[in-house]
């Protein structure tokens, strides 16, 4: 593309084509087709703006096309999936296991949204839980020709859910704990005090303070 001003003194962008009138004595003539192109230069913009927010995203987002090819993944997906940007270049969606093409194919079958399909990988010594949405990208005429995938890394969340649940069971454990010991407590201070009164109305009965 080509930067012109126009008759209103405003810089348009162009794309310009020529095709030359040969002949014998040589190029006779040229026509200049030139297109306007400021649609093109705003939808280059929004591209360039949308991939920087996609850059910065906590959370992990690839795009598939239809055909299950990698369009683009940033790079919070390949962290958490555990494979580069390059190596994801060259797989495809199935590559992620049957679980989740599935879900893939679903979607774009359905047309709709699935969403919460989990999954572990395997990093080092380290097993990490994955959770992944499915998310048809649409034409116009309604017609599904992406998906856009997004992923978490549910690890820490489901460590910290452990932790909670291992401090209710303890909570639990020292109520039941206390209600036993008091459930206890109670009688045996009824036999002790019980016992008391016999001693001390009978204190000279030998079987009774034994007892």
């Amino acid at each position: 593309p080509y930067s012109f001003k126009n008759v209103h003194g405003e810089f348009v962008l162009v794309n310009v084509q020529t095709s030359s009138f040969v002949s014998g004595a040589g190029i006779e003539g040229t026509i200049m087709f030139v297109e306007e192109l400021t649609d093109y230069e705003r939808f280059v913009r929004l591209e360039t703006q949308a991939i920087q927010i996609l850059e910065v995203a906590v959370q992990g987002i690839g795009i598939f096309s239809s055909e299950g090819k990698v369009i683009y993944v940033n790079d919070t997906f390949a962290r958490i999936t555990g494979q580069s940007k390059e190596t994801w270049n060259t797989k495809r969606i199935y590559d992620l296991g049957v679980t989740l093409s599935s879900a893939f194919y679903d979607s774009l079958q359905s047309h709709t949204s699935i969403r919460g399909i989990t999954d572990s990988i395997k990093k080092g010594d380290e097993t990490r839980s994955l959770s992944y949405d499915f998310l048809p990208i649409f034409t116009e005429s309604q017609e599904p020709i992406s998906v856009l995938v997004w992923c978490r890394d549910l690890t820490a969340d489901l460590e910290w859910q452990m932790i909670r649940h291992q401090a209710d069971l303890f909570q639990s454990l020292s109520q039941m704990a206390a209600s036993m010991a008091h459930e206890v407590r109670n009688p045996m201070a009824s036999v002790l005090g019980f016992l008391q009164l016999l001693r001390e109305s009978r204190p000279d009965d030998v079987k009774v303070v034994g007892y």
